[in-house]
């Protein structure tokens, strides 16, 4: 269908030509495909760094809280 269009619209076009803009299209395709991919890994990160996140709050909450009771009995 491609080919027909343009062979209407610009007679002078080769077929090497069409066949060169095909693939430019599947390598499009392709990159197209690997940004989601990496956009999906990146969105993957950040909840996996912000899960980290708040273990390190929770763990230093609680460490706090163990400090105090020790503190609480030294004293």
């Amino acid at each position: 269908m491609l080919k027909r269009l343009l062979a209407k619209v610009f007679p002078q076009t080769t077929a090497s030509a069409v066949s060169d803009l095909e693939r430019t299209l599947d390598k499009l395709s392709q990159a197209e495909a690997s940004h989601s991919e990496a956009a999906r890994q990146a969105r993957q990160t950040a909840c996996n760094l912000h899960d980290h996140a708040d273990m390190q709050y929770a763990l230093a909450d609680r460490a706090s809280m163990i400090h105090s009771r020790i503190s609480k009995l030294l004293d």
